[in-house]
């Protein structure tokens, strides 16, 4: 899917998972936060990872927010940190021009649905073990433009390996 975007939607001011780790870095050391360490030494990186997947799960900043007003503790401190870091990051992203990998990917669906070549292709999917929502929308929109969408999806019955999503 990237080597498709890159192709079809060139973008100059892509941040690899390394740059948004190291603005990462740098948004967390201007924080003030209740949870968080700002000493600890893979923050920024498990923070990205995190960051990415609630993106890639389509939820936003404010469903973050109402996650942390539903708890209290521990957890609604670290949904606490998590919302105001991933606020600070969108905004470094938006101020600075930038666009984040997760950001790039969810561009795909429209741009496989007004693309002239996936029309007449035939497509094969190898390899998917599990599905967040942004990758769905993207086979989705594959499903709805393509000439033909194949899929080879691994499944078996050791469940701590297959959770069978994909295959359902």
């Amino acid at each position: 899917f990237g080597k498709f975007l890159r192709e079809k939607r060139p973008m100059d001011k892509v941040l690899s998972k390394e740059g948004s780790a190291m603005a990462l870095k740098r948004i967390i050391y201007g924080l003030e936060l209740k949870c968080f360490t700002q000493n600890k030494t893979q923050l920024a990186s498990s923070l990205y990872d995190l960051l990415i997947l609630l993106k890639s799960a389509s939820l936003s900043i404010k469903d973050v927010e109402n996650a942390a007003y539903l708890t209290d503790g521990m957890l609604k401190n670290k949904l606490t940190d998590v919302a105001v870091i991933f606020n600070e990051y969108e905004k470094f992203l938006t101020d600075n021009g930038f666009v984040d990998q997760s950001t790039a990917l969810s561009l795909l669906p429209e741009i496989i649905e007004n693309d002239e070549d996936i029309k007449d292709a035939d497509v094969y999917l190898v390899g998917y073990v599990g599905w967040t929502k942004q990758a769905r929308d993207i086979v989705s929109s594959l499903l709805r433009s393509a000439k033909s969408v194949t899929a080879i999806l691994p499944d078996g019955e050791n469940r701590e390996l297959f959770v069978g999503e994909t295959v359902d």
